[in-house]
């Protein structure tokens, strides 16, 4: 009996260490150094690994573990440039008001001034100055970056303004009575339905109304198309409308709360985010090749995949925006996480403005264990080719929704690829010149 026993043990412990180090084989061979993440470098020679991950792939999915990451802001740059200049990618879409940054696109066609709309947890730091610089060399000639936005949370108090003073003359088109009470109720009722703080003090009848008078608007436009030739219309008032139900999901949480503190149900906002880009892939953008600028937890897909019951870190929500837009098209779209294992992080616009120290590597954390070992101070691994393999229903413990977690799961099928920095340096916000 003892020598059984002791057989069945050894049999366990071969095969978990043959896996262990199967994972481990399979992630080094996967793995190309980069050279460097320095936006003016102009040798593309060593992403040509990542272009052949990438394939024919429409949509190009760039996320980061924190906004804060001042390093992994100039990698995502010399990405994009590569991206646009040797792969045919035209337009790039951020997680930021879709409302604003396309329409300012769509009236002034001029991805610079776009950037107006894009969150200025991105625009006002350092890092993505060179990024900026690189948009405005493109806003216009030959071969334009469109800036296109996604997020269907509202920043841009300018363009909603603007979009209560377009409402009209469209509703006059469509043959409304704009002096009707119950037209500018709507569009009243509509725009601080938007506002997290705003929709809890509405009555609870109005996300009823919302819904019923916003359906009638989308049934007359498609009955009226020469009302809206790019459907940004349509598309207008669906994002409306889904963030407005996104912050009446969230109405219990008690008015000027933190997101960091308190959980939210992310699971409309990712829905919302996910439909937005779908839009611009098969209607607005449908010949054109998209890059996505978002953050590593919006863009993860196959989270049942993932133990994320770990902390109260925004948790109650049942998918994401990669989830639903890789359910939607597939292969078609790459997904490309970010980590680091050391260093800072922190946006000087989230929590109090200070850096923090990215948590000393984690023994547990097997990903950027194994990067250490290559010592690397740059690289991409190819979590597509492993999917491909035996080890693809393997998991294993990996930081891949911010540093202050271990998270287990079926990272290789969460990501397509990860980008990996060795030491990652917070942003830091920009001087006035």
């Amino acid at each position: 009996m003892m020598r059984l026993l002791l057989a069945c043990l050894a049999v366990i412990f071969f095969t978990v260490f043959a896996h262990a180090q199967s994972t481990e084989d399979l992630i080094r061979q996967q793995s190309r150094e980069i050279r460097s993440i320095v936006t003016s470098d102009t040798d593309y020679t060593d992403l040509q690994s990542l272009a052949s991950s990438i394939g024919n792939a429409r949509i190009v999915i760039l996320g980061e573990m924190d906004n804060g990451d001042g390093e992994t802001l100039k990698a995502k740059t010399r990405l994009v440039k590569y991206l646009h200049q040797k792969l045919g990618f035209t337009v790039l879409a951020f997680e930021s008001d879709f409302n604003g940054v396309n329409w300012i696109w769509e009236t002034r066609k001029n991805g610079y001034a776009a950037l107006q709309a894009v969150t200025h947890i991105w625009t006002d730091v350092a890092e993505f100055k060179d990024m900026e610089k690189y948009i405005e060399l493109y806003a216009h000639g030959p071969n334009p970056l469109i800036v296109s936005g996604i997020d269907c949370q509202v920043y841009d108090v300018e363009q909603v303004e603007n979009f209560m003073l377009r409402v009209p003359k469209l509703f006059a088109a469509l043959g409304y009575d704009t002096k009707d009470p119950a037209y500018w109720n709507y569009v009243t009722s509509l725009v601080r339905a938007n506002d997290y703080d705003s929709a809890k003090r509405l009555p609870d009848t109005t996300i009823t109304f919302l819904r019923n008078f916003t359906s009638k608007v989308m049934t007359d436009l498609k009955a009226h198309p020469e009302l809206d030739s790019t459907g940004l219309w349509k598309q207008t008032f669906s994002n409306f409308m889904g963030n407005a139900a996104n912050c009446w999901l969230n109405r219990k949480v008690p008015v000027g709360y933190n997101f960091l503190q308190l959980k939210h149900d992310g699971t409309i906002h990712d829905r919302q985010m996910a439909d937005n880009l779908r839009w611009l892939a098969d209607e607005r953008y449908k010949d054109r090749k998209i890059i996505v600028w978002a953050q590593n937890r919006h863009v993860t897909k196959n989270i049942d995949q993932i133990e994320v019951d770990i902390s109260n870190y925004r948790r109650i929500q049942n998918t994401t925006m990669g989830n639903e837009v890789f359910k939607k098209f597939g292969n078609d779209v790459f997904i490309i996480g970010f980590t680091s294992s050391e260093g800072t992080s922190g946006s000087p616009f989230q929590r109090d403005g200070r850096p923090y120290e990215v948590r000393p590597l984690s023994k547990k954390d097997f990903y950027t264990n194994v990067m250490q070992d290559l010592k690397f101070n740059y690289a991409f691994t190819d979590f597509r080719a492993i999917q491909k393999t035996d080890a693809a229903s393997k998991a294993f413990v990996m930081r891949g929704w911010g540093y202050e977690f271990d998270m287990r799961g079926n990272w290789f099928n969460a990501f397509d690829g990860v980008f990996y920095i060795k030491s990652n340096k917070a942003a830091t916000a920009l001087t006035m010149e």
